[in-house]
């Protein structure tokens, strides 16, 4: 074939597909279904006018996703008798410390410092990502990477965001301020109902 014919025989193909990508934008689709059947309707009139029927069944990817159960996990912080659940920040070391966490729980042994954080040893080292940060209470941190530090107050340095507990600030102070040298990463794992 002519090259000349290919590249008009491209160039058709492209305008043709532009013609009804345009139509279809413009054209009000409406869905019905009543959960053994479904109806597609084009709100076009005329040569793009749509009308699609068809009854629905289980494909075996929708029997297999079925079959499977949706599972959560929550990383869960406990000092004394207080458990805090974390809010995941989105980092590399926020994943790397779950993953530790699916091996058993982590016992940190901890120390305050500054009178507004409290500092726990993880004894292992995860991804650094730092930034300066000027945290807030319920600010969980990445330090050198290989200690968690856990904020009640305020504190500007160079972290890496592991994630937030969301309380008051009084009950996290009350919390995290006190004399308990241990502090313990779990992860809480659930199923979701449908």
């Amino acid at each position: 074939m002519d090259k000349k014919w290919i590249i008009l025989l491209i160039t058709a193909v492209i305008i043709m597909t532009m013609i009804i990508i345009f139509f279809i934008q413009r054209s009000k689709v409406e869905f019905h279904s009543d959960g053994d059947t479904f109806s597609v309707i084009g709100g076009a009139d005329g040569p793009t006018a749509v009308f699609v029927a068809g009854k629905v069944g289980d494909t075996e990817i929708e029997k297999k996703s079925k079959e499977i159960p949706v599972v959560t996990e929550e990383i869960m912080i406990s000092v004394g008798e207080n458990t805090f659940a974390l809010e995941p920040a989105d980092s590399v070391a926020f994943s790397e410390l779950k993953e530790l966490l699916r091996e058993g729980d982590i016992h940190m042994p901890a120390s305050n410092y500054g009178g507004f954080e409290k500092v726990c040893k993880l004894g292992k080292s995860i991804t650094r990502e730092d930034k300066q940060i000027t945290t807030t209470p319920g600010d969980v941190m990445l330090y050198n990477g290989n200690q968690i530090v856990i904020f009640y107050g305020s504190n500007s340095w160079a972290y890496t965001p592991i994630g937030k507990l969301h309380d008051t600030q009084e009950m996290l102070e009350k919390a995290f301020s006190g004399d308990e040298s241990e502090v313990i990463l779990h992860l809480n794992v659930y199923d979701i109902e449908e």
